[in-house]
């Protein structure tokens, strides 16, 4: 009879470290889901021209790099260009607007400064799309759900 006495605070130790790891997961998801979600209010334009005024001109880019450092150091070389990886696999609507938005205005900047075939050559036609137009996301009343991105280079 001693020994399921002694198995039962065991059981009980355990049962409660499975719950607290457990918390701690929901409470790092629910941290990456506010970072995520503070793209909702950023204008991508804005911080883009207040980049690029403070010299520091960076490219934005979401989902799985292959090779990001090589990326990462060709833009630095040939452009001056920081690369930013601000998001990983799955993506709300709000970081593909943002980056669209970033990206567009950087591209313009770059082109001005090294010109088209410079940038084409290390970015291609980047920014490629932004998903969703802003008369589509008017008209669904779907809220904005993560989806897996392909990388945005």
């Amino acid at each position: 009879m001693k020994r399921a006495w002694a198995i039962v605070p065991a059981v009980i130790v355990v049962f409660l470290a499975g719950a607290l790891v457990e918390l701690q997961n929901r409470a790092s998801l629910s941290e990456r889901e506010q970072q995520l979600d503070s793209y909702a209010h950023r204008d991508g334009k804005r911080e883009a021209e207040a980049d690029i005024a403070a010299g520091r001109p960076k490219w934005k880019a979401y989902g799985r790099i292959s090779d990001y450092e090589i990326r990462a150091a060709l833009l630095k070389e040939k452009l001056g260009v920081e690369l930013d990886g601000i998001a990983e696999c799955a993506v709300p609507d709000s970081i593909e607007r943002f980056t669209f938005e970033y990206n567009t205005r950087m591209k313009e900047y770059l082109i001005s400064v090294y010109g088209d075939p410079a940038v084409f050559a290390l970015i291609g036609d980047a920014p490629k799309r932004f998903v969703r137009s802003n008369e589509e996301a008017d008209q669904s009343s779907e809220p904005s759900r993560l989806r897996p991105a392909a990388a945005q280079l």
